[in-house]
Order: structure tokens, then C-alpha cells, then sequence
């Protein structure tokens, strides 16, 4: 039997190292454990380099906000594993920040090894170099998604005469787009202020906070868990509707009500997200009076 397991894991070893793509196996906080060599030669991460280095750091091209409070941070870092969750069910599109920042293109595939739960474990992930199919349209390289939306007028037109906010992320969750409705939905004053930030950071994930409609808003389990329900639904199915209540820049926050949509690519493949919603303050307020005078 030691010799049958010592086979397997020098197979694992020699099929690991000798893998013509990038491989690399993280922890369940998303730490790298090891990589191969060809994940040194995509990215430029070396052996030194993976002591401290996680899966986010390389797959979020997300804007670091120095005053994001810490216990939101950490349970943003909950979703940083879910696309490799996506990734065990059919090959997926990231795109990965090598160590000289470039943005490159993957599809990855992964193998996920579960504790008796089913929470993550361990996450062995292969990422090949994505090379798209070019069409008689566009034969030019990819172009980030902002800039794939900007040149076209109809769409220009859409998104600034909308009254709804609309957001439009990329796969990693990155803000790209954001409108001028949205800008000013949740307080900014630029859009700059908005785009590069990670979706979820507008997004109340623990603790008590003052409310628009006047109450204070506390995040219970119940709402925790519905939410990571709404986000695996967007995955499965390609929509998923919702009310929740979402941070503004000063970090109050506000009911809303949203449709959350892929967005895909000629090849049907998940190129990221688009999100329209509403804020329904003077609603809540006008069914929180009715229901007090019902119990009056």
C-alpha cells in the first residue's frame, strides 16, 4: 500500500510540474501552495513569491481601499474561491494579473477537494491561456469591457438616459462601467470613484448600520445566507433578481431593489456582469407606516 501511494503521488508530481499549462493549488483562505512551472512562466510568479501571495491578489484587478473596514474585507475574501467553484462545473473565464500587472486572459478548470460540509478544502486549478475565436467583425485583440461599450452610441445613449443605476462589472467583479444615475444613487461625485472597485464592497456583509428609510439596518445570518444564494443563482442560471440594501460612500445604507445579469461574449462565454437597480427608500418607508398602523 506505501508503495501504490507513493506512486500516485509521484504521478501527481511529475503530471503537476510537467503540465504544458499554468497549475496551482490553493488552501481554503485562498493561499497558494505550490504552482508549476509554466505558472511561473505566464504570470512571473516565482516559488518566493508564493508564501504570501492568494488567489485574489492575482484574480481581482480590484482597487485596494485603504478605508474599507477590515471585517468587511474578510468576508469579501468568502467569495474570493467561488469562481474556481464555477470552474469545477464547466471551464471558466478570469482574467489573472501577472506579477508585471498585465491582464491576461485565461479559462480555467479546477479540482475541488471538500471537507465532510462541503466546504473547500483545497483547490487544485489549471489556467490556459485563453485564445479567442476571431470573427469577421473584429479580428483586433481583446479590449477591456469598458472601453468594448464606450464606442457604441446606442448603448452610451442607454446607460446615461437610464434613471436606474446600471453597473457593469467584469468577470472578476471589477467595476468597469458605472452611470451617471449610479453615480449619484450611491453619493459619488466622479465616476473615477467607482470604477476599479469590487462589487462587493458595496455590499453590507456584517454589522449594524444607519438606514435612508431612517432605521438601522442589521445584517442577520438569514440575510448573510440569502445573498450567497442570490450571487450562486447569477452563476447558474444567468439571472437572478433581488432586494437588499446596498453602502453608499459614506458608508450608510439604502434599500434596493436589483436584476443581476451575465454578460457573454459571441462564443457564449461569461465575459461579466450588469446590474440594474433602484432605490426603493420611500417605498420601505411607506410600507414600514402602513404596517405600524395595521398594528395600531
Amino acid at each position: 500500500m506505501k508503495e501504490q501511494e507513493q506512486l500516485r503521488v509521484e504521478y501527481f508530481e511529475m503530471l503537476f510540474d510537467k503540465h504544458f499549462d499554468a497549475a496551482f493549488v490553493v488552501n481554503s483562505a485562498g493561499r497558494f501552495l505550490r504552482v508549476n512551472s509554466a505558472f511561473t512562466a505566464l504570470l512571473g510568479y516565482g516559488p518566493d513569491d508564493i508564501p504570501g501571495l492568494r488567489f485574489a491578489d492575482i484574480a481581482a484587478a480590484r482597487r485596494q481601499d485603504a478605508d474599507m473596514d477590515a471585517s468587511l474585507r474578510e468576508h469579501i475574501l468568502r467569495f474570493e474561491l467561488y469562481p474556481l467553484a464555477i470552474a469545477e462545473k464547466k471551464a471558466s473565464p478570469c482574467t489573472l494579473i501577472a506579477k508585471s500587472k498585465e491582464r491576461i486572459p485565461v479559462l480555467m478548470r479546477s479540482a475541488l477537494m471538500r471537507d465532510p460540509g462541503g466546504a473547500i478544502r483545497q483547490a487544485i486549478v489549471v489556467a490556459s491561456p485563453e485564445r479567442r475565436a476571431a470573427s469577421r467583425q473584429s479580428a483586433a485583440p481583446a479590449i477591456p469591457l469598458c472601453e468594448a461599450w464606450e464606442p457604441e452610441e446606442l448603448y452610451r445613449s442607454i446607460l446615461e438616459n437610464s434613471g436606474d443605476a446600471v453597473i457593469i462589472a467584469d468577470f472578476n467583479g471589477s467595476i468597469a462601467t458605472a452611470n451617471e444615475a449610479c453615480i449619484r444613487m450611491f453619493g459619488f461625485e466622479r465616476s473615477d470613484e467607482m470604477l476599479g472597485r469590487y462589487l462587493l464592497e458595496f455590499i453590507p456583509m456584517a454589522g449594524s448600520y444607519a438606514s435612508s428609510t431612517g432605521e438601522a439596518f442589521v445584517v442577520t445570518d438569514e440575510y448573510y445566507a440569502r445573498q450567497v444564494l442570490q450571487v450562486e443563482q447569477l452563476f447558474e442560471t444567468g439571472l437572478s433578481k433581488t432586494r437588499a440594501y446596498l453602502f453608499k460612500k459614506d458608508k450608510t445604507v439604502f434599500p434596493a431593489e436589483a436584476t443581476m445579469s451575465l454578460l457573454r461574449d459571441q462564443q457564449g462565454q461569461q465575459r461579466g456582469t450588469i446590474t440594474i437597480c433602484r432605490d426603493i427608500t420611500e417605498r420601505c418607508k411607506i410600507e414600514a407606516a402602513l404596517q405600524r398602523s395595521s398594528i395600531a
